[in-house]
């Protein structure tokens, strides 16, 4: 992962929401006043993310347990 500066990527925004967009990869926004940083990834990248979490999340997949149990049940009945 590119690591870039606050300062470099304030002055450069818009050249590195290109470069997150077209080569998929994050860049990790550091800074030298705090120990916090950041992470600048393309929208898309963003939404899988999101939609990686809330497919793996308890409530989900206590859903897809129920379903895939009710699916058979009922496929065992159909083929009884």
């Amino acid at each position: 992962m590119q690591a870039v500066s606050y300062v470099k990527a304030q002055n450069q925004l818009s050249r590195f929401i290109e470069q997150v967009n077209e080569k998929s990869k994050p860049i990790l926004i550091t800074s030298k006043r705090s120990k916090e940083k950041a992470v600048l990834v393309s929208k898309a990248e963003y939404d899988n993310m999101v939609e990686n979490i809330y497919v793996r999340s308890d409530e989900n997949l206590e859903r897809i347990r129920e379903s895939l149990e009710s699916f058979r049940h009922h496929d065992e009945r159909w083929h009884s």
